[in-house]
């Protein structure tokens, strides 16, 4: 949670306060202050007590929701600045108006600054890749995060929104200490000091400005001017914005003043137009005691060059004194020159140097000389930055091209020489340790923290400043060491020899042990494999008696790890197996190898399908044993099995839709007919009674096609988001009257049970064929029950239960208490046309029915039952998240099934047309037949008055029935549309009819079947007017 010291820009809502002290906070503190009755003042009611009390305790609670919930919103760049690095990293909102102090947009990115400020303090703020309008001295409204992923607080992934201008903060006065500290980061601020040195970087004007006796850089970007030289040794009051240099490890190196441009540079002390006419001064004064103080101001003097490192850096002599003067000016100058320097005084390592310095060349004077000193005096201090000259000799280096350091010694001191390019000469291309050399060059002293001499070292200028006094002498202790070297190499040499043989009897020796072990730990792993495959590992001799049997064999053929192994191949594999199980051990030991797939005879006469290859076990070349892998194949065959019965219940179900259409358009005509006929005859005439048994004849044919359709899957569905406690109740009374009295019927609902997709029709017509079942295997009585509850199933289930995949599941379960079946039986009673029942007693297509109505509704079912004692089918639906569905259309009371409207009836089937004509005929309609779809293109072109409906059938030659309403929807749009048709599932599917929005009629059908459904058509809104190929497309 963020501190304490954000909540003054956080406002939490929890609504509207209940009373005036409770608003402001002071509902508590306000009943502890007032006084009690014995004071003579009236005591509060104490339901109002409780009732604020109550209040309060909601609030607090509420502010505590509110802070658990939503991060705060930052509005002050003070409370952003307060967060610590891990608050600030969770990435608050910010919302701040403030002043842009600064901002400069560099061509990397990852360079640009943006320092904004309000009334709390300073921020800077990370662009990104982002470039915004902005300018310092604008008024924006700054959207972002809090994030803090370097040194210090920062907002990132910023909106901004220019609000006008504004003037800039009023600057802080500080001081360099006061910068370094941190507390001013990002601020905007005032310093003051003497300008050191102005130079370009790029588009930017870099100002080196002394202040406090430290160096503070003052930058100005897109700086276009001149080099502004008149600003140096002025002293100057600088405003800007203070900011922060620091390393990888987000720690602060030094600090940098970002300024807009040079306005905000005031000169408070100009400085002189010429800054060689600063008086002249000897170098031994510098840095000296001055009862009026040290002024910080350019200082000039004068003197002799003794050392020039262009670019870098002069040192000159004055008399007996040397200076170290740090320059940017590369003019070249020689050892002699004179030279005027202006500059300014600081502390060097040790001695007074020159800063920020600039000279030119007076004239020109004798080379200056060395004076003579010994380390000791050099040590001293006394001729830092001077030339000298020293004798020492030398312990390590080499000359060559670039800079070089050579380490010398005079007496006890060691010291270091460098030389910036040592071009050898030729007698001293090689420098032999010992050697006694007089070196010239210049004195640099440095200096502890006390600034007391600690050591120095010698700059050389050539080559020429080297002169060798003394070589050493051959019997050096490098020459003593290299004799003696040789010599012990000589004595061990002989010792080595004679070991030499020695070794070799121990390597062979040992070379015998590795291979002992590395044949151990073969065995070892060859054992751990043996034992851990996951197959049947065996190995037998040639009459097939069992050496070694793995974990996996044992477990198949069930007997234990620890239990003898006295069994032969012959006595674990299936009697009918025995001649084949004498080829294969004979084939094996006729360094054969053969692959079988036999039966595994284990205890409990379990029988397991297994792979079963053998090879022979060689020894010089001669087959000695036999060795075998035995893999478990039967859940792999009990999966093909499976598959070749789905391949021929599809097959069968391809046959049933084959015949589907034919068939459903005989049925219609049939049927059709038959009511005709039926509804001009007295019920007392004896041709009705012919009728009426023509009319149940096709309704049985019609109930057998539609449970053909269904066990092979291609009916057509209208699924809905079902409640199957709401089912059960709905069919309980139909299953009492359908098993009898002498069959007890119990309901079990599942609690809180979830919802099922399915067609609720085939959900019924599922649960009467299970319950007419159930009750053929209760002859005597008994009882079924109907059970649903909601069922999860794991991956382990799943995988022992293929192909029922893993989830959640609403199991419908129908047990019964009757003679019960089989493991044989069980096998095939979802097969089509299989019954146990007598003839004339089944068609052998229940069973097969709710297993397409299930497989259809991608549910799945299964069967458990034991002779004797009953049977259990446990049918599992998905489980669908319930919805809530459209409310339906009011329902109009069923008018007289006559009309006045204008019917096209489109129909390919001749006797199907003449059939529909008839019945649409007589309940008074006009119809307009048309055999084939062009023809009704025509009728519909010709014909001058309103057609109200298209009765067409689905699939027709030529053109689809979807096809021909497309094509006249365009020259009648109020004409309406029903479709029919005997195909199969698949068939009117493709084309688009499966829509709920699209009216269809289902072959075959009767005369108050078709004439429902057209009046229904044409009272009913324009829901059936839904484009097919549309519907279609959003399936």
């Amino acid at each position: 949670m963020p501190p304490s010291a954000l909540t003054s820009g956080i406002v939490v809502d929890d609504g509207p306060f209940l009373c005036k002290e409770l608003a402001e906070g002071t509902c508590r503190e306000e009943f502890r202050a007032r006084p009690v009755a014995s004071h003579g003042l009236r005591l509060l009611p104490l339901p109002l007590v409780l009732f604020c009390l109550l209040c309060t305790a909601s609030l607090r609670a509420g502010q505590a929701r509110a802070q658990r919930s939503d991060p705060p919103l930052l509005t002050q760049v003070e409370q952003i600045r307060n967060l610590s690095p891990e608050e600030a990293n969770r990435g608050y909102p910010v919302r701040v108006r403030a002043v842009v102090t600064y901002y400069d947009l560099e061509k990397n990115p990852a360079e640009t600054d943006l320092f904004i400020q309000d009334s709390t303090a300073g921020i800077w703020v990370d662009l990104g890749s982002a470039k915004p309008k902005v300018h310092p001295g604008q008024l924006v409204e700054l959207e972002g995060f809090s994030e803090a992923p370097d040194f210090a607080p920062q907002i990132s992934k910023p909106h901004i929104r220019v609000l006008g201008e504004a003037p800039l903060p009023e600057a802080k006065h500080v001081t360099f200490n006061r910068m370094a500290s941190t507390k001013e980061d990002s601020q905007w601020v005032e310093v003051e000091g003497i300008v050191h040195a102005a130079h370009k970087q790029e588009d930017a004007l870099l100002l080196d400005v002394a202040v406090d006796a430290e160096r503070v850089r003052i930058k100005i970007p897109n700086f276009l001017g001149a080099m502004p030289t008149f600003l140096v040794d002025a002293e100057v009051r600088v405003r800007g914005v203070c900011g922060t240099i620091f390393n990888q490890k987000n720690q602060m190196t030094g600090v940098i003043l970002y300024t807009a441009s040079l306005s905000q540079v005031h000169i408070v002390e100009q400085a002189l137009r010429d800054p060689f006419l600063v008086p002249l001064r000897p170098i031994a004064s510098l840095l000296r005691f001055n009862p009026l103080g040290a002024s910080g101001h350019l200082v000039r003097v004068q003197g002799t060059v003794t050392l020039q490192q262009p670019g870098r850096s002069l040192f000159i002599r004055d008399g007996n004194y040397g200076l170290y003067v740090h320059t940017a000016v590369a003019t070249p100058v020689g050892a002699g020159d004179l030279v005027e320097i202006v500059g300014f005084p600081a502390v060097g390592e040790y001695s007074a140097m020159l800063q920020d310095a600039v000279f030119r060349r007076t004239g020109e004077g004798p080379v200056p000389q060395p004076n003579p000193v010994t380390a000791t005096q050099a040590l001293g201090g006394s001729h830092d930055g001077d030339l000298v000259s020293i004798e020492a000799r030398l312990l390590e280096g080499a000359l060559g091209r670039g800079r070089h350091t050579l380490n010398m010694q005079d007496g006890d001191t060691v010291f270091q020489v460098e030389l910036e390019d040592a071009q050898p000469r030729n007698h001293l291309e090689t420098l032999a340790p010992g050697s006694l050399f007089k070196l010239r060059g210049i004195c640099v002293v440095g200096a502890d923290e006390n600034h007391t001499p600690r050591d120095f070292r010698i700059l050389m200028r050539s080559l020429d400043d080297l002169d060798v006094l003394e070589l050493p002498s051959w019997w050096t202790i490098g020459h003593l060491s290299t004799l003696l070297a040789i010599l012990a190499g000589l004595v061990f040499a002989f010792m080595i020899w004679t070991r030499a043989l020695k070794l070799q009897v121990r390597e062979k020796t040992e070379a015998i042990r590795q291979g002992l072990e590395r044949e151990t730990q073969a065995r070892e792993r060859y054992e751990e494999l043996f034992e851990n495959a996951s197959d049947m590992v065996f190995t037998c001799d040639q009459q097939g008696r069992l050496h070694a049997l793995n974990k996996a064999g044992r477990r198949m053929i069930g007997i234990g790890p620890d239990e003898e192994l006295q069994l032969s191949l012959p006595e674990i594999l299936a009697p009918e197996y025995a001649p084949l199980t004498s080829q294969m051990l004979q084939v094996a030991s006729q360094e054969g190898q053969e692959t079988h797939e036999v039966e595994i005879v284990g205890r409990g006469k379990v029988r397991l399908r297994v792979e079963l290859g053998t090879r022979p076990i060689l020894r010089k070349g001669h087959p000695v044993a036999i060795e075998g892998i035995g893999r478990d194949i039967t859940r792999r065959r009990k999966l093909e099995e499976q598959l070749r019965q789905a391949q021929k219940m599809e097959a069968v179900g391809r046959l049933a839709g084959g015949v589907a259409h034919d068939f459903n358009n005989l049925l219609t005509v049939i049927s059709g007919c038959g009511e005709l006929v039926l509804g001009h005859l007295d019920p007392a005439d004896a041709k009705y009674r012919h009728i009426c048994d023509v009319l149940k004849a096709a309704d049985r044919a019609a109930s057998l096609t539609r449970q053909l359709l269904a066990f092979s899957r291609k009916q057509v569905l209208q699924p809905q988001v079902l409640d199957l406690n709401i089912t059960l109740a709905s069919v309980a009374s139909m299953l009492r009257r359908m098993i009898g009295e002498d069959v007890e019927l119990k309901i079990v609902p599942g609690q809180g049970l979830g919802r099922v997709k399915a067609d609720p029709g085939e959900i019924d017509r599922a649960i009467l064929n299970l319950a007419v079942n159930a009750r053929d295997a209760m002859p005597q009585g008994g009882k079924l029950t109907l059970r649903t509850e909601n069922v999860g199933l794991d991956e382990s289930y799943a995988r022992a239960h293929y192909p029922i995949p893993a989830g959640q599941y609403v199991l419908l379960s129908v047990s019964d208490t009757g003679l019960g079946m089989d493991a044989e039986t069980q096998k095939h009673i979802f097969e089509p046309f299989f019954t146990t029942k007598g003839i004339g007693k089944g068609t052998g297509l229940g069973l097969a029915a709710v297993h397409g109505i299930v497989s259809q509704s991608r549910g799945h079912i299964s069967v458990y039952s034991e002779l004797g004692r009953g049977t259990c089918f446990k049918i599992y639906f998905p489980r669908v998240d319930p919805v809530t569905k459209p409310g339906r259309d009011t329902q109009v009371d069923q008018p007289d099934q006559r009309g006045s409207e204008t019917i096209l009836l489109v129909e390919d089937e001749a006797m199907v047309r003449e059939f529909t004509f008839e019945v649409l005929k007589e309940s008074g309609y006009a119809v307009l037949p048309a055999q084939r779809p062009d023809e009704a293109l025509k009728i519909c072109k010709e014909y001058p008055g309103r057609i109200d409906l298209l009765l067409t059938d689905v699939i027709m030659p030529g053109m689809s029935g979807p096809e021909l309403a497309k094509r006249l929807r365009p020259g009648r749009p109020e004409m309406k549309i029903l479709y029919v048709s005997g195909y199969t599932a698949d068939a009117v599917t493709q084309e688009g009819i499966s829509d709920p929005n699209i009216a269809f009629l289902q072959k075959p059908y009767a005369p108050a079947a078709l004439m429902r459904k057209v009046q229904e058509v044409l009272m009913s809104p324009a829901r059936n007017l839904v484009d097919v190929s549309t519907a279609a497309q959003d399936r």
